[in-house]
């Protein structure tokens, strides 16, 4: 149980830490609209993969 969240977790962390390279480059250009809009979009995709991703684990392990 412990081990499948650890996964997930650094699953998160990886695609968290890709997000900030990108939004890093991406912050060349001065657009803090379109930053703000991708940080709430990118959020909201995470937390339902997330969700999605726990259902799944909580059903195999049942």
């Amino acid at each position: 149980m412990f081990t499948s969240n650890f996964l997930s977790f650094r699953e998160f962390n990886a695609f968290m830490t890709l997000e900030v390279l990108y939004g890093m480059s991406r912050a060349t250009q001065p657009s803090f609209l379109w930053l703000r809009w991708h940080a709430t979009g990118v959020n909201r995709v995470t937390h339902t993969q997330a969700r999605l991703r726990s259902q799944r684990q909580a059903g195999g392990r049942r």
